[in-house]
């Protein structure tokens, strides 16, 4: 019951943040007898990565109020810690991905967040590299979507509706039957008329002094040698991690068959242990040892 109401409320809470945003531009622009026609032009273009939104027009706002200055730091306190709390996602997201390789999880959470703040570093001091980035991997999230839809159907349709979600939730919204039918068809046509609008609309915009195929911070060009670029370092290191890798682990595991006796013994103790908790309802199993209710 309670996760209905956190959703409301968190949806709720951003729809009014993103209201407030508008309704701040337009307050403040219309004190100065702007027109509606050049506010709009001004929340089309607001600086690089729409950052004017924010650091622009939050504290004009703050500054027509009494105790601005108090708000103003609290607001960018919460902004920070936002920031600081999705980050932390992100860094795991990367962490976990590199645990999987071997890597102890302490040296995979040094090495990552070494490696996301260098990349955000151009980020920090260039707001054209800021401007590029934004552009370029903001659009790339269409992608990203487009290939968990292809894990989906390798995985099947029917099989993640049931084993990720339905079998898996508890006291949670169940996905209906009609969620395959979106995900088969719906999705995969949304998401290529997305690629092709954006496609056509950023060649359609380039002017001449920045050509849609040149390498200007938002550029078809850039976009598309960015995305295969990485695409290309990422196939690499899985064909390398599992031509090499786990070759290596196999091989280790072939010459040393105590290791795979102990697995069989784990695997046979842990089924005696399951059946045991199954014939008696007052024990349950942790681990490899019995526990009591």
């Amino acid at each position: 019951m309670y996760h209905y109401q956190f959703l409301l409320f968190f949806t709720h809470f951003s729809l009014s943040c993103g209201m407030l945003t508008f309704a701040t531009v337009f307050a403040t622009r219309l004190q100065a007898n702007d027109t509606i026609e050049e506010i709009v032009d001004i929340l089309k273009d607001n600086g690089p990565a729409n950052t004017g939104l924010t650091f622009i027009w939050f504290p004009l706002l703050y500054e027509t109020i009494t105790g601005g200055r108090v708000l103003a730091v609290l607001f960018f306190f919460a902004l920070s810690l936002a920031g600081l709390s999705s980050m932390i996602a992100n860094v795991e997201l990367f962490v976990h991905n590199v645990k999987d390789l071997g890597v102890k999880r302490w040296q995979a959470t040094i090495g990552c967040t070494i490696i996301i703040f260098l990349i955000g570093v151009g980020s920090a001091v260039n707001l054209q590299f800021l401007l590029n980035q934004d552009f370029v991997w903001g659009f790339a999230l269409i992608i990203s979507g487009t290939l968990f839809l292809y894990m989906i159907y390798r995985y099947g349709v029917r099989n993640f509706r049931q084993d990720m979600f339905n079998n898996y939730s508890i006291s949670d919204w169940q996905l209906p039957l009609v969620w395959e039918w979106i995900v088969k068809f719906i999705a995969p046509i949304e998401a290529v008329g997305l690629l092709v609008w954006w496609a056509i609309d950023t060649i359609s915009n380039s002017d001449g002094e920045e050509p849609w195929y040149g390498f200007s911070p938002e550029s078809f060009m850039a976009c598309i040698v960015q995305w295969v670029g990485f695409m290309a370092i990422l196939v690499t290191i899985n064909l390398l991690y599992v031509k090499y890798w786990l070759n290596v682990k196999q091989e280790k595991e072939d010459k040393n068959p105590l290791s795979s006796h102990d697995t069989h013994a784990n695997s046979h103790l842990s089924l005696h242990s399951s059946l045991h908790s199954n014939s008696n309802p007052s024990y349950g199993t942790y681990g490899d040892e019995e526990t009591k209710y």
